[in-house]
């Protein structure tokens, strides 16, 4: 809607009163800054340790094994090879006297409390990890419907012309080579387990651009090294981080996810506590080192969540100085007091280090003459010092999640779901060791009146002695004493009472498949998506369905990486062309001719020999140089890409018939051309589950007539014989019954001998 010339004067009067307003000083444009990133600083952190306990139980959770940190000497004491004392010490050294004490009984000797056994009870405890399992699970399939993707981030232009699709090869090639240099792939895959584990995943640039330079010997016009020494870029990018969601803080006022088009929060950032030493290395691009200050705001904030800080924080990093001079507040403004508050001797005492990204007007602000938003890089230490700041060129953050409510700060994750039937399987298998352990108890009961003195000495002798089991015991009797007793059956003499197992393995093995089952029902979760068979017999059309129903809960959890991805395929274009060397050498995935190559701003390097008889069409990978400014276009962000491929069966059977029919009529299939033929053949392809990159392509210059009249002409046959190729192609993926497993499935690489490839296809 267009803006009334009202509201146009309003605002020049509210600039013209703006510029006449006195200039502010550099000390309150500094107290300003202070003061409001301490604020968001303290409150962000205060909301995430209040809703940290959910978050904490999933950490805990997934690190439960089988042989944990306590388990180790309580098995060295079980055998006999340390005493009851130094074990006490070992656990009380590993897992504090609180929580030692707990494995151990105690009683009161002389008024002091000693030591009187190990609490059996608690050793026979055995945690399950079903959270790794299920989780494991998922993240696989997860990541196997993403790793089939090469090159990894792959920008679409939005125009169909020849020189937006070079553009578009030619920037997805440049952020290939970051994506190889920085490891994109193993950290996409760590936020895809944040979105399981905890519902949500940011990733934050670590600086606005990351640039490593070596030297070399600078090469003579011959080609051949000189003894002149150059310095070249090795390396540049974007470092990503992914912080733990429980440290992460945004601006509540609009949801997170609203940051991946810069239109939601105006701050947002996240905290770790470091050694103060770890500031003061050589090539850190901090200052301000000397003011760095701590008040009590923040150590406020660690003494009441004492749990939190103990959990994921060493004990040595915690104890930073006493803020605010102690407990008298006036010695907060001493100078005496506050030497050495953070000095250099002090490597090892924690501090609190922020990264607080925030959206501002640079000239509303009064730092400069810039008129615009732009998202700004400070690095706080304490809670109030800034020690850096940058200008980012593009948003700062790339969000994803899963199922997630926008309109609640906090949400239930699939491990955060899976806490109470992990608990209660591991209390089911807890119960079925202490009742097994139970039964090894044995209660010999001998008759004295009725068994020889000689046969209950023996009894007595052998009770505890191993050999009893393995060397033969003669016991003699008197047959006369038990008939005058009554006893007719010599073994009534003695009975040995067991407590009876026999239906408790049973019944805890049917409660835990009952339990695994109810997780797997209100998770939706399958058999078939766990690897396991089916229970009982099904269908063709039953197994279709499954795989559709599977398929369509991928694509559904997808979303959340699908989003994250997107937006940060845009930072890494922004922060390219903002920060990047100017001159990129690149190889091109397809095929284009010289007169596309120039238009678009790129050349072929002098050293590229072209092989012969290439003519005007290059060869494929092929690599192109030229400026970077050439790569500036309107691209599509979002995972075009892909990252599932829906198997359709009876789709892609529809369009094979189809597809078959139009091609035995000529006149149908000179009217279609060979780019409608390329198409329809891709479309038959995806749908039966090929990876995304095996496609077939048209190259550039290639005429799309097909006319099969010209049968002299060498081009039309080469195309005649690609038709009847892409016929018995289409015949081995959809010809009978279920798809033939298409090259590059299961994330392999595609192979090149399936189809070969003929003078002007590129396949």
């Amino acid at each position: 809607m267009p803006e009334s010339p009202t509201d146009v004067q309003s605002e020049m009067d509210s600039e013209a009163a703006r510029a006449q307003l006195p200039p502010k000083t550099d000390s309150e444009i500094r107290r300003r800054f202070q003061s409001r990133i301490r604020s968001r600083i303290l409150d962000g952190i205060a909301a995430n340790l209040r809703a940290a306990r959910p978050n904490q139980a999933v950490d805990m959770a997934w690190d439960a094994t089988p042989i944990q940190r306590q388990t180790i000497p309580l098995l060295m004491w079980g055998q006999g090879k340390i005493k009851i004392e130094p074990l006490y010490r070992s656990l009380c050294g590993t897992l504090g006297t609180a929580q030692a004490d707990k494995f151990f009984n105690k009683k009161t000797v002389n008024g002091q409390t000693v030591i009187d056994g190990v609490n059996v009870d608690r050793i026979t405890d055995i945690q399950i990890d079903l959270m790794k399992s299920y989780v494991t699970r998922r993240h696989a399939a997860m990541d196997a419907l993403w790793s089939n993707l090469w090159p990894l981030y792959r920008y679409d232009p939005r125009g169909t012309d020849d020189v937006s699709m070079l553009r578009a090869d030619a920037l997805t090639q440049r952020v290939d080579i970051i994506s190889d240099s920085y490891n994109y792939r193993h950290l996409d895959s760590q936020c895809r387990r944040h979105m399981l584990l905890y519902g949500r995943s940011a990733t934050f640039p670590q600086e606005a651009w990351n640039v490593k330079t070596n030297w070399r010997f600078k090469r003579g016009n011959t080609g051949e090294p000189t003894e002149e020494t150059e310095s070249y870029v090795k390396q540049e990018g974007i470092i990503f981080v992914n912080p733990h969601p429980s440290r992460i803080y945004s601006d509540l006022s609009s949801p997170m996810a609203n940051i991946n088009s810069d239109t939601g929060p105006s701050f947002i950032g996240y905290w770790d506590v470091v050694r103060w030493g770890s500031l003061l290395e050589p090539d850190a691009p901090y200052f301000n080192l000397k003011d760095v200050f701590l008040t009590d705001g923040w150590t406020g904030l660690a003494d009441k969540y004492t749990d939190f800080m103990g959990h994921y924080f060493d004990s040595c990093v915690l104890s930073w100085p006493q803020a605010s001079g102690g407990t008298d507040p006036s010695l907060g403004n001493d100078r005496e007091v506050n030497i050495g508050r953070y000095s250099t001797t002090a490597r090892d005492v924690g501090v609190l280090r922020t990264h607080h990204f925030e959206r501002i007007n640079p000239k509303q602000e009064g730092i400069g003459e810039y008129d615009a938003d732009v998202w700004i890089h400070f690095t706080v230490a304490g809670d109030c010092t800034i020690i850096g700041a940058e200008f980012m060129p593009s948003f700062p953050c790339a969000y994803g999640a899963i199922n997630w409510d926008d309109g609640r700060l906090a949400n239930q994750s699939m491990g955060m779901a899976l806490l109470a039937y992990q608990d209660q399987a591991s209390n089911i298998l807890s119960s079925m060791i202490m009742q097994l352990r139970t039964s090894l108890i044995q209660l010999w009961l001998l008759d004295k009146d009725s068994l020889e003195p000689e046969i209950l000495q023996e009894f007595k002798n052998n009770a505890s002695d191993s050999n009893w089991w393995v060397d033969r015991k003669l016991l003699i009797y008197s047959a006369t004493k038990l008939r005058d007793l009554g006893i007719q059956d010599p073994a009534q003499a003695f009975k040995v009472v067991q407590a009876p197992i026999a239906n408790v393995f049973d019944s805890g093995l049917k409660a835990l498949n009952q339990l695994l089952n109810l997780a797997d029902r209100l998770l939706i979760l399958s058999p078939n998506e766990l690897g396991q068979p089916n229970p009982r017999e099904v269908s063709a059309r039953e197994v279709t369905d499954i795989s559709t129903s599977v398929q369509s809960m991928y694509a559904f959890i997808n979303q959340g990486p699908r989003e994250q991805i997107a937006a940060k395929k845009e930072i890494i274009y922004d922060s390219l062309l903002c920060c990047g060397q100017q001159n990129i050498r690149v190889p091109v995935e397809k095929r284009y001719t010289k007169a596309v190559i120039e238009k678009a701003g790129f050349t072929i390097p002098e050293d590229v020999q072209l092989p012969p008889g290439a003519g005007d069409i290059i060869p494929v990978k092929t690599p192109v140089m030229g400026n970077l400014r050439s790569l500036m276009y309107d691209y599509y962000f979002d995972s075009r890409d892909g990252s599932e491929r829906v198997v359709n069966t009876q789709g892609a059977q529809v369009v094979q018939q189809l597809l078959a029919r139009l091609l035995n009529v000529p006149p149908l299939a000179e009217k279609m051309g060979i780019k409608a033929i390329m198409d329809m053949a891709n479309t038959i392809i995806r749908m039966s589950g090929a990876p995304t990159n095996f496609q077939f392509d048209l190259p550039v210059g290639s005429p799309d007539e097909l006319s099969l009249e010209e049968k002299k002409d060498p081009a039309i046959q080469g195309l005649q014989q690609e038709v009847q190729q892409i016929k018995q192609l289409l015949m081995q993926l959809t010809g009978a019954g279920a798809p033939v497993a298409p090259p590059g499935a299961q994330g392999q690489q595609p192979q090149q001998n399936l189809l070969q490839e003929p003078p002007g296809i590129a396949a």
